[in-house]
């Protein structure tokens, strides 16, 4: 499954039809109002009743406007207002004429995967075109389905098998009441879909179909379109698989319908729902969760049908869960002198919880065809809300239901044409596109910098894709580092403190990467500053240089990652400091003789068989086991495990009567360590010789239980001291006397 979550509050704005003049909220103080852009409106020859699309087809790092008219010519557009070469496309001139019906927008995404985008739009006689950046077609297009197609394309990962995006579109053919709906579904090569064209008799599509993985059980996106039934009046909401199935939980059946769904995770559950609005005469909106499971507090009872398209974005971030807006066919009421009895609001905004937002309903201008675009246009952080109307203008509205002061924007004629804002030029501020029933298309540019990094709903169906699935952005964690330089010396502590924060308000989980941490290196959650990490070191001898630490920050949709650069400078020459031979006594425990501590070097006399099994070498810091070798006069070494200042020795094949010579050299043969053991057998009174002074000293031990102060007298370590020793002892008098000198 393809999963999404969203940490942001949106809301689904629907727009309605009225007759009345624009109720307005205007601000004292006129702030700049926006301005054309040079070169513009530019005239098409013919109405603009559908959507332009804004992307970068020419790959110039400039925003293009692509615009469709109704005369069926498809333009391509700079920000200055040249055509691009290779356009306009011109299909007016077929018989019968292949004009792109006023509710077919452009669709611009790159469907084949081969770095370039792709103009895909439908057309009124059932043709659906690809064409490339230059104009030409592309491969496997068009296609003709031989129906009527009123909707626009959406083009989405609907098969992941397959190379590329699929297209989908809706027709319908016949006559009332026998008309036949069919969804088609293409790869980018133009081959059919298994499981498609799907087949509905008895009704009539003319809805933009959304894309989103609806089905956590089953691979790929889902196709969620309404069909219109011609024998009962009302419609159904369909949710597709990839192989045309339909999903467990729908259809869904509702009143007349032919709005454009949206997708989006309305309460905030993790789960995606679906929106639509609907209605002839009264209106309903529905919201269901992805399972076909009704919202709560939902659908919602209109006095007038919904006629327009949904947008989403977040209007009340104040709100917890987000906000679900609505339109009406709504207008006023007048007086016979033509004058305005009553003002009928007809846009309304609702909580996820079905509860009204506070400064709506508001009402509007004339009849209004436009689906809203949602974005920071005055520069305030906050979303204004814009539309086209009947009365000629473009209105734009802030969340709390006041007017956007310099609007609203005029045309010289109806506004069906839902506007699309973009930022074209890349230089903060963003610029408004729209097209008109008077032939043009109108570019405007806002005199202030937007605050939000992007428009939840820019355009007609949310994207260029048409998908209608709105996936806001979301910001990665950003990483603090204090303090923001780190370095220290070899023996000396280096701390610290990692802290994140998230511009969306989630959670987020800080870690350290294991493969990053150095050898002895710690990082725990700081209990004085919680959600907070200290990372704590103190590097021992052989651990100077560079270290890079990677640390990453996620809010469960996206990870930060950043690098800590350690610098650690070499420290003194660690000194050894005292030598250790241990022995285990029997059940008496592990002893050991300490060394005396010489001009020089550390030396010490093991008395007890075998010489020593364990040997410790205090220093005056930590030594890392991996950066030291140790070299043995005789036997060898079968372990090396670090202390706290020092290292632990496991020897074997150390025999009775020798003189062991012990050094710790670093790896680049520097001694670091040196220190003798004489390994005598009875010599308990440590002098190098085992006489009769040793025999005296270990009979007044005898029958003894092994303690701290007497193990060394247990030569046959067993954790009693007994005759055995004794006769040990004496078979050892005067043995080796020359480890006296070792």
């Amino acid at each position: 499954m393809k999963a999404f979550s969203f940490g942001v509050k949106f809301f689904v704005l629907v727009v309605l039809l009225n007759f009345f003049s624009p109720f307005l909220i205007l601000a004292e103080d006129p702030l700049p109002a926006p301005q054309l852009l040079p070169g513009w409106p530019i005239s098409t020859g013919e109405e603009v009743r559908q959507t332009p699309t804004l992307a970068d087809l020419d790959g110039d790092g400039q925003v293009d406007i692509v615009a469709a008219s109704f005369d069926g010519k498809v333009y391509v557009w700079n920000m200055a207002g040249q055509a691009l070469p290779g356009w306009p496309k011109d299909r007016g001139s077929q018989n019968p004429p292949s004009f792109i019906n006023w509710g077919s927008s452009p669709a611009v995404v790159d469907m084949d995967g081969d770095g370039s985008l792709e103009v895909v739009v439908g057309s009124y006689e059932g043709k659906v075109y690809a064409w490339k950046k230059d104009g030409s077609d592309v491969s496997g297009w068009p296609k003709d389905t031989g129906e009527e197609i009123v909707a626009s394309p959406a083009v989405g990962d609907i098969d992941p098998n397959y190379p590329g995006l699929e297209t989908v579109i809706a027709t319908s053919a016949g006559a009332y009441p026998n008309f036949t709906a069919k969804i088609y579904v293409w790869h980018a090569d133009g081959t059919e879909v298994t499981g498609f064209p799907k087949v509905y008799e008895n009704m009539w599509g003319e809805s933009t179909p959304a894309i989103a993985d609806l089905d956590p059980n089953y691979f790929g996106f889902e196709i969620i379109l309404p069909l219109s039934d011609a024998q009962t009046g009302g419609s159904q909401v369909h949710v597709l698989h990839q192989d045309g199935t339909e999903m467990t939980g729908w259809p869904i059946g509702i009143s007349y319908s032919e709005r454009t769904p949206v997708v989006a995770d309305f309460d905030g559950d993790g789960d995606l729902e679906v929106i639509t609005g609907a209605g002839s005469t009264g209106g309903q909106i529905y919201a269901w969760h992805h399972d076909g499971s009704v919202l709560n507090g939902w659908p919602k009872q209109m006095p007038k049908a919904v006629v327009a398209s949904l947008s989403a974005g977040d209007i009340d971030p104040l709100f917890p869960g987000q906000e679900i807006v609505a339109g009406l066919m709504a207008k006023n009421i007048y007086n016979l002198d033509g004058t305005i009895k009553t003002i009928v609001p007809n846009i309304y905004v609702y909580h996820c919880d079905g509860t009204i937002v506070s400064g709506w309903p508001q009402a509007t201008g004339k009849y209004i065809y436009s689906s809203p675009a949602v974005g920071d246009i005055d520069g305030d952080g906050n979303l204004d809300i814009l539309f086209g109307s009947d009365d000629k203008n473009l209105y734009a509205f802030h969340g709390d239901g006041t007017a956007v002061q310099g609007f609203p924007l005029q045309t010289q004629g109806l506004i069906h044409a839902s506007p699309v804002i973009a930022d074209l030029n890349h230089d903060g501020k963003l610029e408004i596109v729209t097209g008109s029933r008077d032939k043009n298309i109108y570019a405007w540019t806002m005199p202030f910098q937007s605050l939000l990094d992007e428009s939840p709903w820019p355009t007609f169906h949310h994207d260029a894709q048409r998908t209608g699935l709105y996936t806001p952005t979301n910001h990665k964690p950003e990483i603090t580092i204090t303090p923001a330089s780190v370095s220290g010396s070899e023996g000396e502590e280096i701390t610290f403190q990692v802290s994140a924060t998230d511009p969306d308000g989630d959670q987020v989980n800080i870690s350290l990467d294991e493969n990053t941490k150095p050898k002895g290196a710690s990082f725990e959650a700081d209990p004085q500053n919680p959600g907070n990490y200290q990372f704590s070191w103190t590097p021992i001898y052989h651990q100077a240089g560079t270290y890079s630490v990677k640390i990453t920050a996620s809010d469960g949709k996206d990870t930060a990652v950043k690098d800590v650069f350690i610098t650690v400078e070499p420290g003194p020459v660690p000194q050894l400091l005292k030598a250790s031979s241990g022995k285990t006594h029997g059940t008496a425990g592990k002893f050991y003789i300490d060394s005396n501590t010489g001009p020089s070097e550390l030396v010490l006399t093991e008395p007890r068989l075998g010489g020593p099994t364990e040997v410790i070498l205090t220093f005056d810091k930590a030594i890392d086991p991996d950066t030291v070798r140790v070299e043995l006069s005789s036997g060898s070494v079968t372990s090396k495990t670090a202390i706290d200042a020092g290292l632990i020795l496991g020897m074997k094949d150390v025999a009775n009567n020798q003189c062991l010579n012990i050094n710790i050299r670093d790896f680049a043969g520097n001694l670091i360590g040196h220190a003798k053991i004489k390994a005598l057998l009875g010599d308990v009174n440590g002098d190098g010789r085992v006489n009769n002074f040793d025999i005296l000293a270990l009979r007044a031990k005898l029958n003894a239980v092994v303690t701290e102060g007497t193990f060394k007298y247990d030569i046959n370590p067993t954790g009693r001291i007994d005759n055995f020793d004794v006769l040990l002892m004496r078979g050892n008098i005067d043995s080796d006397a020359n480890l006296q000198n070792c």
